[in-house]
C-alpha cells in the first residue's frame, strides 16, 4: 500500500484525519457517529474521512455480533490496523546493537542482537543493512510497507543535521549518522541519543505510559537521561539536555581526586559501569587477600556478591546509590517530574538498591517524585526508536 503525500500540516482535512486516526487508536472499537460526537467533528465530515482512511488501509471496520440495544441493525465499529504499516527501530549500544521490526503498535515480529564494536571500523551500517534483510525474510514484511528506520545513538545527537556530534564508546565525532544510513538502507531515518529514545518508549509502551513529565536516568557504561516535559522531549539548545553523567554530586572527592577519562563527568565515574570496575580496581589494589586482587569481576558480579554479602562488593556499591541518589534529589528538585526511572544494565539490580535510592532522596529534597524502574529493559531502546520514526515521519500518524 502507498502511503499518498498530503497538503500541509495547517490543513484542516489532515489535521481532523490524523485526530480521527488518533482517537480510533486509542478508544477503538468506536462507530462513525461516536467519532463524530467524541471529537467534535459533523457527521458528514466524519463519514467521508473514514472511507478514505479504510480505502488507504489505516482502519478496519467489523459489524458487532450484538445488536445495538434499540434494536435492528448490527452496529459497525472502526479499528486501528496496525499492520498498516511497519517500522525498524535501531538501539545501537557502546556493547550490543539491537534491531527489531514491528507493526504500528509496537509489537516485535523480528529481532536481532550483535555485537557493535566488531563491525565499528566502516562495517556497522553494512552489517545493520544485512540485518534489515534477516528481519524482512523472517518476518515476511514488504520492504515498501516499511515507513522508515528509528535509531537511537550513544551520544549527544543533533536530531536536526542527524549527526552524532560524540559518542565516546563508539568513537564517533560529527558522524553523519542519518545521511549515511539512508543512504545504506534507501529508507527515511531518524536518529536521537539513547536514552532520549528509550524515554519515548517507556511512555508508549512502558513503565511511564500515560505520563507527560518525565525523567530518565540510564545506568551502563556511563551514567545519561533522557527529558520528556509536558510530551516532548526536551534537548537542550545544543543537544546537551540530560547530560547527568556531569554532574557533581561530592565535591569533596571532586578536588581530591583526578580519576577523569575522556568523554565521561564525575556521576559517570562514580555511578557508571566503566567508573565502578575501575574503582574496584584501585580497592583491590590495596585489599590482596580479596579475590578481586586476581581478577576483577563484571558490574552485574560486584552487585550479586554485594547482595550476597561481600563487604568489599558492598562498600562500592554501597557509594553507587549514595551518588546516585543525591544526583536524583538535584535532578528532581529542579525538573519536579511526575516519574523518574532507572534504566541500563545497573537497573537489573534496582530491586535490591532502589529503596535505598528512595530513602536518600526523601531526606534530601521536599520536592517528591515517583521512583521506579523501567520495564521495556532491554527492549527499550528499539521500541523509543520505533516510537521516535512515528513521531517524526511525516505520516497521518504523526501529530
Amino acid at each position: 500500500m502507498e502511503f499518498s503525500k498530503r497538503g500541509t500540516p495547517g490543513d484542516l482535512k489532515i489535521q481532523n484525519m490524523k485526530l480521527l486516526l488518533k482517537h480510533i487508536r486509542k478508544k477503538a472499537p468506536v462507530s462513525r457517529a461516536e467519532l463524530s460526537e467524541q471529537c467534535s467533528i459533523s457527521k458528514p465530515t466524519v463519514s467521508n474521512l473514514v472511507e478514505e482512511l479504510l480505502n488507504e488501509g489505516w482502519l478496519l471496520e467489523k459489524q458487532s455480533e450484538e445488536a445495538s440495544v434499540l434494536g435492528g441493525r448490527k452496529p459497525v465499529y472502526l479499528y486501528f490496523n496496525h499492520y498498516a504499516g511497519f517500522v525498524v527501530g535501531i538501539d545501537i549500544g557502546g556493547t550490543n546493537t539491537v534491531m527489531a521490526l514491528t507493526d504500528l503498535n509496537g509489537n516485535i515480529l523480528a529481532e536481532t542482537t550483535f555485537p557493535t564494536q566488531a563491525y565499528l571500523n566502516n562495517q556497522l551500517l553494512d552489517k545493520i543493512d544485512q540485518s534489515l534483510a534477516v528481519l524482512v525474510g523472517e518476518s515476511g514484511v514488504p520492504i515498501e510497507k516499511i515507513l522508515g528506520v528509528g535509531i537511537g545513538a550513544p551520544g549527544m545527537t543533533d536530531v536536526k543535521k542527524g549527526i552524532v556530534i560524540d559518542a565516546p564508546s563508539l568513537g564517533w565525532i560529527n558522524y553523519p549518522l542519518k545521511k549515511e544510513a539512508e543512504a545504506k538502507l534507501k529508507l527515511p531515518v531518524y536518529i536521537d541519543n539513547d536514552v532520549n529514545v528509550a524515554v519515548l518508549g517507556e511512555s508508549w509502551l512502558g513503565a511511564a505510559k500515560g505520563k507527560n513529565t518525565i525523567l530518565l536516568v540510564s545506568i551502563g557504561t556511563g551514567v545519561g537521561s533522557g527529558i520528556m516535559i509536558e510530551g516532548k522531549l526536551y534537548r537542550g539548545i545544543t543537544f546537551a539536555a540530560g547530560e547527568i553523567g556531569f554532574m557533581v554530586t561530592d565535591s569533596q572527592t571532586m578536588l581530591e581526586t583526578n580519576d577523569s577519562f575522556k568523554g565521561y563527568g564525575f556521576l559517570d565515574r562514580r555511578v557508571g559501569g566503566q567508573g565502578i570496575v575501575k574503582r574496584v580496581k584501585q580497592m583491590a589494589e590495596q585489599h590482596p587477600e580479596h579475590p578481586y586482587s586476581i581478577s576483577i569481576p563484571s558490574v552485574k558480579k560486584i552487585f550479586e556478591d554485594a547482595i550476597k554479602g561481600d563487604e568489599f562488593a558492598f562498600s562500592c556499591v554501597e557509594d553507587v546509590t549514595l551518588q546516585l541518589g543525591i544526583g536524583l534529589s538535584n535532578a528532581i528538585s529542579l525538573l519536579n517530574p511526575e516519574v523518574v526511572l532507572i534504566g541500563g544494565g545497573i537497573s537489573k539490580s534496582g530491586h535490591w538498591f532502589l529503596p535505598k535510592v528512595k530513602e536518600i532522596v526523601r531526606s534530601l529534597t521536599p520536592v517528591q517524585s515517583e521512583i521506579k524502574l523501567a520495564t521495556l529493559r532491554d527492549r527499550g531502546g528499539v521500541l523509543g526508536a520505533v516510537s521516535l520514526l512515528l513521531n517524526e515521519h511525516e505520516s497521518l500518524l504523526k501529530m
